[in-house]
């Protein structure tokens, strides 16, 4: 079946804003890591989807730029979040032009990036990443596509948005080969880390 992450991602756009701006699961993760930086830091929502998360980053004092190439996502992001800025992108074009930012914040979005391209984005990551910026990166542990997290039938229609596991090793050399210092694992909560989330925090270096 023919790859069409954005096809789901535009599809559910609204159950998905419904269940996740109530749902908090992911704050004490989003603390952890607004926590290292001084006060307003400037953090990029990197693969916002409709924007929930980008709100609690604001919502403990970040200034957030979120940017997703689903048009119905960052459609709703802005109907929902309008403290926040959102920009339809597919940020695996992001260049200096979006500008630099002191953090960036990835969750379940380089799931989607199979391996070939996984350390050139880094790079592009690391190029809009201050001096001394952070990235958190939350992924899917494990080797190879999760083919049962890819494959979903939506309104009666077969829809495919392939989703890539990686263990730490792989993760940590495409990293660091990139320009970034290996952190620390972030907090999860348990109910994550039992579905093979992991959150990965890194420094840059160059």
């Amino acid at each position: 079946m023919k790859d069409n992450t954005k096809l789901f991602y535009n599809l559910t756009a609204k159950q998905t804003a419904d269940e996740w701006y109530s749902n908090d699961l992911l704050m004490p993760s989003i603390k952890e890591f607004v926590s290292l930086f001084g006060e307003s830091p400037k953090i990029l929502d990197l693969g916002c989807g409709t924007g929930h998360e980008s709100m609690r980053l604001s919502s403990i004092g970040a200034k957030v730029t979120g940017i997703d190439f689903s048009e119905e996502c960052i459609k709703t992001a802005k109907q929902r979040c309008k403290e926040c800025s959102f920009k339809l992108m597919n940020f695996e074009y992001i260049d200096t032009k979006l500008g630099n930012f002191d953090g960036i914040f990835a969750c379940a979005s380089l799931i989607h990036i199979s391996d070939k391209f996984f350390e050139p984005l880094i790079k592009k990551i690391v190029k809009i990443l201050n001096k001394n910026g952070y990235f958190l990166m939350i992924v899917q542990d494990g080797t190879g596509i999760n083919e049962k997290w890819s494959n979903f039938e939506i309104d009666g229609e077969n829809v495919r948005r392939t989703l890539y596991c990686r263990n730490k090793e792989f993760i940590l050399k495409a990293s660091e080969n990139a320009g970034l210092k290996f952190i620390k694992e972030g907090y999860l909560d348990n109910s994550l880390y039992e579905q093979n989330w992991r959150s990965y925090l890194f420094m840059k270096i160059l």
